[in-house]
């Protein structure tokens, strides 16, 4: 990595982990630039003003996810295994990151549409492209169980949607603010009621 790839990096690093703890709004140039050992003036040299980090942070959560989820599901080797190691990573880092993203959803309420209009699109085609990737990742997995013989012969595309829909990130957030439910139980719970749909060997 040359050195302007290095600083940018280090500034994103900063940015993601300030944001985190005290929202895009009550963070401030100076504390990241403090938070990255450079100087203010040297940040504007990256980035033309908070929401272009802000726009960066986001891009790089969307592909430390995919990466995430990618790694954890290439070390099982059984497709029920994958599956459920892909949905306990998936939770436990939407766990880890509901407070960043209450922050930012507090944030994008206070800011403009012109910035809307220049950063939403992006971040959503991102998504949409990441989406895309993880209904694929899930349905080959799907499809490996049925060709293994533990799966039953489905739909591994309408399969798939179901499963990554099994935990959707507003219901995640609202259990854990509540403390009504233990996030471990609620996965085995909605696991065996999957895998009871689709095993062969029920």
């Amino acid at each position: 990595m040359d050195k302007i790839a290095d600083k940018r990096e280090i500034i994103i690093s900063v940015a993601q982990k300030k944001f985190a703890q005290y929202g895009p709004r009550k963070t401030t140039i100076d504390e990241i630039a403090n938070g990255a050992g450079i100087s203010k003036g040297l940040i504007y040299h990256y980035f033309a003003d908070k929401k272009d980090i802000y726009h960066a942070v986001i891009m790089k959560e969307i592909e430390q996810f995919e990466s995430l989820l990618l790694e954890a599901v290439d070390k099982m080797d059984k497709p029920a295994s994958k599956l459920t190691e892909y949905i306990r990573v998936k939770t436990n880092k939407m766990v880890e990151t509901a407070n960043f993203y209450r922050l930012n959803i507090q944030w994008l309420n206070e800011v403009t549409r012109d910035v809307i209009k220049v950063f939403i699109p992006e971040i959503l085609e991102k998504m949409s492209d990441y989406r895309k990737k993880e209904i694929n990742m899930v349905s080959k997995i799907i499809k490996e169980g049925m060709e293994q013989g533990d799966f039953k012969k489905i739909d591994t595309q309408k399969a798939a949607i179901f499963f990554i829909n099994l935990f959707s990130f507003p219901e995640i957030l609202l259990a854990i603010h509540e403390d009504y439910v233990d996030i471990n139980e609620m996965i085995d719970f909605s696991l065996n009621i999957f895998f009871e749909g689709i095993n062969t060997r029920t």
